[in-house]
């Protein structure tokens, strides 16, 4: 809910710019927001995308605005991938991936006007996206691939076995 009164807040800043909600979750409940926003006409509730690539690789900014706890966000990953710069919040495992300024932008939570401000630092400065865009890129290569994940899972479930067997 927070995201739409940020958006609502520096729209008239970016007339070019449109809010695309993606995914399941409470959307529905976000319509009769959205309908008092004076930027209502440029908000889009578009629901869960079987393949969110062409989503990430359209958007200018990707944003998760999490209020409480997030394991490693597969949106945030996805959005490294696809070279969108992110936005997430301070909280659960989104600071993880999120190196402020470096790899995305980290907002705290449930507060409009800092995410506003992360959008507006974002959305003025071309070379500040692409430079997080690849930053992110190179973090989301070395730390996030399946082959990486797959060996720390392996290399997990080795080691409680092994202190399984120890017993």
């Amino acid at each position: 809910a927070y995201l739409i009164d940020a958006f609502d807040q520096i729209a008239d800043q970016f007339p070019d710019h449109h809010l695309i909600l993606a995914g399941t979750g409470p959307q529905k409940n976000f319509q009769a927001q959205i309908d008092a926003c004076k930027s209502k006409n440029r908000m889009h509730l578009i629901g869960y995308r079987e393949n969110p690539w062409p989503v990430f690789r359209a958007l200018d900014v990707a944003v998760l605005s999490s209020i409480k706890n997030e394991g490693i966000p597969q949106t945030g990953l996805q959005a490294m991938f696809a070279e969108t710069p992110f936005i997430g919040t301070r909280v659960g495992g989104i600071p993880e991936i999120i190196h402020h300024m470096k790899t995305g932008v980290l907002v705290e939570p449930a507060d409009a006007a800092p995410l506003a401000d992360g959008l507006k630092t974002l959305l003025t400065d071309s070379n500040l996206r692409k430079e997080i865009a690849s930053q992110a890129l190179h973090f989301a290569h070395s730390n996030a691939t399946m082959d990486i994940c797959g060996n720390e899972v392996e290399s997990l479930i080795r080691s409680v076995l092994k202190v399984q067997n120890t017993f």
